[in-house]
């Protein structure tokens, strides 16, 4: 209904009170003057007809809705018609005239403003992200957020244990809208000394914001914890000590040394009565895996380390830890290599060691009683097989992440996703100093000894068996991706992928009879890699007979051994090709739409065309050309990139699983307990 037409119906019907009309009512006479003034404004007309718009979203619209509203006596009657307190806080920041007030009540410290709630403090966001005890110390990292804050004003967040009080370090991750901060958020990573004398000690939290001293705030948990919050008599069992959330903070227990094993039954059998009491149907199931896993842990005479790459591929710096651990650490650790059974890599990586059924019991047993995970992933599926029942082996499935990262990110922007707080990584491998020191900035909130440049691992097995072959490698696009689906481990893509601008781009490009004409005169062969994203696609970029689609069989360390050149976009598949001192041509046609939605951000210090190993073309004509060019000039690599792949690898060498595995021993110690810190 437009907005005349609603007000057609008010005169006809005859006007009413203020008290009398609803908060719509008066939001869309607010709109009707706003229209009016503003000369027929369709969008505003369309504003008010969308029902939530007025009171839930952030454009200019509703800014300049609420500017209006707010010189009106009704201001406060549509203000608490808003339901969501992120908004209300919102709004009144951004009004000169209206200002947040406080209150301490029965539920908290409460802001105002006149009359009109906008929210308990405690809770407005507080997360527990990790908690870990080593060495006497108890260290706990997290997240705390408020509405209504200036971006001037300090969140502090401070550990007491007793008459010691310590502050942890903080970096914003403040909410942004348009108009500025609509919630002050911080991560949090600090600890406490532990009285080792005392049979039980507790530590409490409070956090300062906006000058308002919090005590006794909800504890609640994220993933990556060793508790959910979610079961009662809930426990985790680390250094020494049985550790518990009790009253706003956590209660350790220290392990008598020689009952320990007493002492944790017997806080299981508590634990498993209250996941019995839930009601769930396989609650005796979780009860005898949790037992078995218990007895394991207990008695198991060296560490486990699971180590992965994707749930159905190999072929990547975990292969390469794996062969690596397999062949010179077997005397010290049990090394497990996990992927499906039906990859074609299963039995092929059996001649290295041993080989588990991703998502097999064994699988699922093994991720409970293991020191460290290892992996060139960071999705939750590769630390957590349990996916939602999760929830029940938290204190189990708590030990070391390392991540052997299957790019190197050097040169792209990926701190709002892959950083501590969202990963909660024990230790990063870096593939060079360049981007070690990227890692170490403090958006990644990662500390000294917790990234390393070692290399990547699979730079080992890099071979250089060089023929005429030139090969398409184009990375993944988000956009091109409907959801990700955790229980598969991979993206699953969208319908209309065929009619795309990347699979246009490439069908124009590789189907074009000049490149397969150059490709005949000189005696190349045109080959494409498609990303594992895109594996069951092929069929979608519709391209002629002569294109080699590659399989899993061809693996990547064939493509780069054989390849003379390499194709791709944003891919860091460009880094393994440069290590071999291999020309790149970089296809970048749809930067525009890749800068708006994949995984990572434009790096302000980055530029492919000065910093790059090779040109950049930006439509089908131009890569064409560029393709023809190398062609004609056998592939090679001109003077200016080979000086740029010098100088980006310090050490070109084949040490670097040695110095990985080296890192992670001196990061978590052969029993996996994280000594450094």
């Amino acid at each position: 209904m437009p907005i005349k037409e609603y007000n057609d119906r008010l005169k006809n019907e005859g006007s009413c009170s203020s008290e009398e009309k609803s908060a719509g009512d008066i939001a869309l006479e607010i709109l009707s003057r706003i229209e009016s003034e503003t000369g027929g404004n369709t969008d505003i007309s369309r504003f008010g007809m969308e029902k939530p718009s007025w009171n839930s979203a952030y454009t200019e619209l509703a800014e300049h809705f609420w500017e209006e509203a707010s010189k009106t006596d009704d201001f406060e009657t549509l203000l608490e018609a808003v339901p969501n307190y992120e908004y209300r806080n919102y709004v009144v920041m951004n009004l000169e005239d209206r200002e947040i007030t406080y209150r301490d009540t029965d539920r908290g410290t409460e802001r105002f403003c006149g009359n009109v709630p906008l929210g308990v403090m405690q809770r407005d966001f507080f997360v527990i992200r990790n908690v870990n005890v080593i060495d006497g110390r108890i260290s706990i990292e997290g997240a705390a957020g408020f509405y209504g804050m200036p971006a001037d004003s300090p969140i502090k967040v401070r550990f007491i244990m007793g008459s010691i009080k310590t502050s942890a370090s903080v970096i914003s991750r403040d909410h942004v809208r348009r108009r500025g901060i609509s919630m002050r958020v911080v991560t949090f990573r600090g600890g406490v000394g532990i009285n080792e004398s005392a049979s039980s000690s507790e530590v409490s939290i409070e956090v300062e914001a906006g000058g308002h001293v919090l005590k006794d705030i909800p504890l609640k948990f994220d993933t990556f914890a060793p508790l959910s919050g979610r079961v009662k008599d809930e426990y985790f069992v680390m250094g020494g000590y049985l550790v518990s959330a009790e009253d706003a903070g956590f209660r350790l227990e220290k392990l008598p040394g020689l009952f320990a094993e007493r002492a944790i039954l017997k806080r299981e059998e508590k634990y498993q009565e209250a996941i019995r009491s839930l009601g769930i149907a396989n609650a005796s199931e979780i009860a005898g895996r949790r037992r078995r896993a218990i007895k394991k842990r207990v008695t198991k005479r060296k560490p486990v380390w699971l180590i992965s790459d994707r749930a159905d591929f190999a072929d990547d710096n975990g292969e390469a830890l794996f062969r690596y651990a397999s062949k010179n650490l077997s005397k010290e650790i049990d090394v497990y290599f996990v992927i499906r059974k039906s990859s074609a890599d299963y039995e092929r990586l059996k001649k290295y060691g041993r080989v588990v059924d991703f998502d097999s019991e064994e699988h699922k047993e093994l991720a409970l009683i293991c020191d460290v995970r290892i992996s060139s992933q960071s999705h939750e599926i590769f630390r957590n097989p349990f996916l939602n029942e999760g929830v029940f082996y938290r204190d189990l499935l708590h030990s070391g992440f390392v991540v052997a990262e299957h790019g190197i990110s050097y040169g792209k922007d990926f701190h709002s996703w892959f950083n501590r707080s969202n990963r909660m990584i024990d230790l990063v491998i870096a593939g060079a100093e360049a981007e070690e020191s990227i890692f170490m900035s403090k958006e990644y909130e990662f500390l000294r000894n917790e990234v390393i440049a070692t290399g990547l691992p699979r730079f080992d097995y890099l071979e250089n068996r060089t023929r005429k072959l030139i090969t398409v490698m184009p990375s993944w696009r988000k956009h091109l991706a409907k959801h990700w689906d955790n229980e598969e481990g991979r993206w699953i893509l969208r319908d209309d992928l065929s009619e795309s601008e990347f699979a246009c781009f490439y069908r124009s490009l590789l189907n074009d009879e000049r490149l397969h004409e150059a490709a005949r005169e000189y005696g190349y062969s045109i080959c494409v890699k498609l990303h594992p994203v895109f594996r069951g696609y092929e069929s979608e970029l519709g391209l002629r007979e002569e294109v080699i689609i590659a399989d899993d069989d061809y693996k990547y360390k064939d493509i780069f051994a054989e390849s003379a050149l390499i194709l791709t976009d944003f891919s860091s598949v460009v880094y393994d090709f440069a290590f071999l001192g291999k020309p790149v041509v970089y296809a970048q046609f749809d930067e525009e739409a890749v800068r708006e939605s994949h995984t990572f951000e434009w790096s302000d210090y980055y530029d492919y065309e000065r910093d790059g190993f090779g040109e950049v073309e930006r439509d089908v004509e131009g890569t064409l050309s560029r393709l023809i060019e190398y062609m004609q000039n056998d592939c090679s690599l001109k003077p200016e990139y080979e000086r740029r792949i010098n100088d980006f690898f310090a050490r070109r060498d084949r040490n670097n699983s040695r110095r990985a595995i080296e890192a992670i021993l001196d990061r978590m110690g052969t029993k996996g307990n994280y000594h450094k810190r």
